[in-house]
């Protein structure tokens, strides 16, 4: 017990800078924060753990790190509405945030209605709302044009960043620096995974009977480092497709990341990435057409996986991610309202072990549509869903208007819906993509692009003329 207040004190402190950054409208910095917490919790608890200066119940509490920022940015927002509502009696009010609240609402309504212990049920209710609420902060922070340039630097900050860790740690480092940093007791507290002198599975790849070593990079976890890293290249790709000129540095730059990500052997990455930039060249300017393409893609998956199981299995591995679609699938239709909050996805099974609670668990975490049928029911999946692709084609009704006033940054728009129709596609059979650490920053920069402060306005030159623009209201 003696290490928890230390841990405690970390975390408001963390959370205390992120208040104090948003209060001062630093929405920049305040991002940087985020991202560098996300990146860096996971390989500072291990060392944490490995020396012992944390213990279990520590540990968990800095891993909450992230949770506790995002509480203390939100609070810091509304307290920034707070003289606005009080003077005026309104507050700004918009169809973006209104759903995604909604969402977060029947969550937590769920969430109390029913569902295992609450521990578990805690962690199945954060896995279904986080990516929702970081929308929402982005939407808030609302930054203007020349910050949403800096951001976006950030992802190819971070992009690059993961790349080269993630290439020294596999192929310079020596195979047992992972151990040797605390990897096998942060899994211990993570998951309740006993101490056994070898990696984590999923450190590993079998092909044909043999190991290949992952790049794990800067968050320990291979699936998790490869979504950042492809958010990056989507970016790239899409900043070319636009411009057609691709300076030597981001040529050099694209391929060391993209050969990491390859590396990670994350499929669920690679084929974000694929659908990402395969909608960005098919769809063109049309936002009708983007929809169509990303509602296939999605129902294809399911489809293939429903009715081709087996045969897909032939040619590929991965037999878990398509056994917990469909039958969390069939769980959710057999029970419409699901069986409960916590009793499926890998957050929540994780905890439900490591406290003893291994019987509340159904399904495993490898397809995030299935575990949230499982714990909810098929309508409120089928609903989640709509309301994800629905975010993604009005960011790529935006793209399309700032390509036809001429916007340099028009990319911005379509890279970000594009990579969040990959990820809602492929999410069918994986859930690795689905979370916190994954896609935490594709989300706020989902929510920001969406938000009025970066509307698109209808004069090609009103970014750069002294003139006010009329901005489009249907495009917001």
């Amino acid at each position: 017990m003696g290490d928890l207040p230390v841990a405690v004190g970390l975390v408001l402190a963390v959370a205390g800078l992120g208040f104090g950054l948003v209060l001062t409208e630093r929405r920049v910095a305040f991002v940087g924060l985020l991202t560098a917490v996300l990146l860096f919790q996971n390989i500072s608890v291990m060392a944490l753990l490995r020396v012992g200066l944390v213990q279990a119940e520590g540990a968990q509490v800095l891993l909450a790190a992230k949770e506790v920022l995002l509480a203390a940015a939100v609070l810091a927002l509304a307290l920034r509405a707070l003289p606005r509502l009080v003077v005026k009696g309104t507050v700004k009010r918009s169809w973006f945030t209104g759903v995604a609240i909604a969402w977060i609402m029947l969550v937590l309504l769920h969430a109390v209605a029913s569902g295992p212990p609450w521990l578990p049920r805690l962690a199945g209710a954060r896995a279904v709302v986080i990516l929702p609420a970081l929308f929402v902060l982005g939407y808030w922070l609302a930054p203007t044009e020349r910050e949403m340039g800096r951001l976006v630097r950030v992802v190819f900050v971070v992009a690059g960043c993961l790349a080269v860790f993630g290439l020294v740690e596999a192929y310079v480092l020596p195979p047992s620096f992972w151990l040797s940093i605390g990897h096998e007791e942060y899994y211990q507290v993570k998951i309740g995974r006993p101490i056994q002198g070898a990696l984590y599975g999923n450190m590993r790849y079998w092909l044909a009977g043999q190991p290949i070593r992952r790049v794990a990079s800067l968050t320990g976890d291979p699936l998790i480092s490869s979504y950042p890293m492809a958010f990056g290249l989507v970016l790239i790709a899409a900043r070319y497709l636009q411009r057609r000129r691709f300076r030597y540095e981001h040529l050099l730059a694209a391929l060391g990341v993209g050969a990491a990500t390859l590396l990670t052997l994350s499929r669920g990455a690679v084929l974000s990435v694929a659908i990402a930039l395969s909608l960005l060249l098919v769809a063109g300017r049309s936002r009708t057409l983007f929809a169509l393409l990303t509602t296939t893609a999605l129902t294809g998956m399911v489809v293939a996986a429903t009715l081709f199981g087996q045969q897909l299995l032939r040619i590929t591995s991965g037999a878990g991610h398509i056994d917990q679609l469909v039958e969390g699938l069939a769980r959710g239709l057999q029970r419409p309202f699901g069986h409960g909050l916590g009793t499926a996805g890998s957050v929540a099974t994780g905890v439900a072990r490591s406290s003893g609670l291994g019987g509340v668990v159904l399904g495993g975490g490898d397809s995030y549509m299935g575990s949230l049928a499982t714990q909810m029911g098929l309508p409120a999946t089928l609903l989640f869903y709509a309301l994800m692709i629905w975010v993604a084609c009005r960011l790529y009704a935006r793209f399309a208007l700032a390509l036809t006033v001429g916007l340099p940054h028009a990319w911005w728009y379509g890279a970000t819906a594009a990579m969040l129709a990959g990820l809602v596609a492929t999410s069918a059979l994986n859930e690795s993509g689905f979370g916190f650490v994954a896609s935490g920053v594709t989300m706020v920069l989902a929510g920001a692009l969406a938000s009025p402060a970066l509307a698109v306005p209808t004069v090609a030159k009103a970014h750069r003329g002294p003139a006010r623009a009329e901005v489009v209201a249907g495009a917001g």
